[in-house]
């Protein structure tokens, strides 16, 4: 097995003798160089010829988990980007992240996003993309943007703003 660095190792070397990574049980390399190596592989296999694995219009969504320590486990799976629940919006340079708090009230999901000077429902676009929901929101020449991780089987329920406030309603 070869290093990154270039040097072939032995497989009963704990570290490399070149540039001192500490190597994996059976040769595999750890650290930050052998988790990209792993992840480089990870993709290399998803995208191989023989998978015919092909993205969709509407995008994909990759997922590498680490199961048992150190082998990574692969999710592929297309994401189903819903159409947006309100108008286009197009985006001002200027973009904030606005702050949130996520709650749970039985299968129910509520998150309050502070827009402070988003007037109208209007002025915000909600969209679903895989496991995310995305918010944007347009104010005085700013623009609001925030990605929201909620599991794709919830479904947007209700939606209002008052004095600065959304709060989005998700239900499975």
């Amino acid at each position: 097995m070869d290093c990154d660095c270039g040097e072939q190792l032995n497989n009963k070397w704990n570290y490399c003798p070149n540039c001192g990574i500490k190597l994996k049980k059976k040769g595999r390399l750890i650290g930050f160089t052998g988790i990209l190596n792993e992840v480089r592989n990870a993709f290399e296999s998803l995208f191989s010829p023989d998978k015919q694995v092909q993205p969709t219009k509407s995008g994909f969504t990759i997922r590498i988990k680490t199961g048992s320590p150190f082998e990574p486990e692969e999710d592929f799976k297309p994401a189903r980007v819903e159409r947006k629940l309100g108008p286009s919006l197009k985006l001002p340079k200027k973009l904030e992240e606005p702050k949130s708090k996520m709650s749970m009230h039985g299968d129910d999901i509520e998150v309050n996003i502070e827009l402070p000077e988003v007037k109208s429902i209007n002025d915000i676009e909600l969209t679903r993309v895989g496991d995310s929901l995305e918010v944007r929101a347009v104010a005085k020449g700013k623009g609001y943007f925030k990605i929201i991780n909620v599991p794709s089987e919830y479904k947007l329920i209700n939606k209002k703003l008052h004095e600065g406030l959304l709060a989005v309603k998700l239900t499975r």
